[in-house]
């Protein structure tokens, strides 16, 4: 969920229709995910969505906030994103909450950009969009060889490496937990070892994870973005460029 203070007079009808016209404008921000007669997961591109939008004047703008963010997402409807316009005494707030399946953080001042555009021109973009499915399509065309190069990264490895015995099947909120860290003293043991904060931080997470499930080979996601250099206009595309690599580390204990 992004938030955005905007100054001024705001007009809520017209900024109701920039974001339809940006709805009109992507076609992964009309994306429903469901599965077909196989069972399969599929993405199903519908051609017309109307925009999600609230508009509300309250005080407490922190409890919509909290009311957007904590309701689900339903897979199979599209769209996956949705606006709230929140008025106060003098203020305006912009709530723009949506399902990290449709973009990743690259994207969002994309999206801003665009729907600040729109809101200003009262019309469609005339520039015709890089289409996320292009990058589908590209996607589609790699080697696919790295494959067999995972599977014998990870032979061996017969069970996953699980914290929680079951799982509900019920979704939550994240929860942030904090762990008080010396970043001088993790900044100065990754100088000492030669590499970096991130592998100091993902080694600690191997070895608790090792020491509370007894196991001496553990795997975890870690999750990378990039976008490809060789993929025209890749750099101005709104979607998700993101993907979570499988970790193995055997900690000898």
């Amino acid at each position: 969920q992004i938030v955005f203070e905007l100054a001024g007079d705001v007009d809520g009808d017209r900024l109701r229709r920039a974001a339809q016209r940006l709805l009109d404008r992507h076609d992964n921000l009309r994306v429903a995910f469901a599965h077909d007669s196989r069972g399969l997961p599929v993405q199903v591109v519908h051609t017309h969505c109307t925009v999600p939008w609230r508009e509300d004047v309250t005080d407490t703008p922190s409890s919509v906030m909290a009311d957007e963010r904590s309701r689900p997402f339903h897979m199979a409807s599209a769209p996956l994103i949705r606006f709230a316009l929140l008025r106060g005494a003098g203020t305006a707030t912009l709530v723009v909450t949506n399902h990290h399946i449709l973009f990743d953080g690259w994207s969002m001042p994309i999206l801003i950009k665009e729907l600040l555009v729109l809101y200003a021109a009262d019309t469609p973009i005339p520039v015709p969009v890089r289409r996320y499915r292009d990058y589908l399509v590209w996607l589609a065309e790699r080697d696919n060889s790295a494959v067999s190069r995972w599977t014998d990264h990870l032979a061996g490895l017969d069970e996953p490496t699980l914290l929680a015995s079951s799982f509900a099947g019920t979704s939550a909120l994240p929860q942030d937990i904090p762990v008080p860290v010396d970043g001088e003293t993790l900044r100065a043991t990754a100088d000492s070892l030669q590499v970096t904060v991130n592998t100091v931080v993902q080694t600690a997470w191997s070895i608790l994870l090792s020491t509370v499930l007894s196991r001496s080979d553990v795997a975890f996601g870690g999750t990378v973005s990039g976008r490809p250099a060789d993929l025209t206009g890749a750099t101005e595309m709104l979607g998700l460029f993101i993907n979570t690599l499988p970790l193995r580390v055997r900690t000898g204990v």
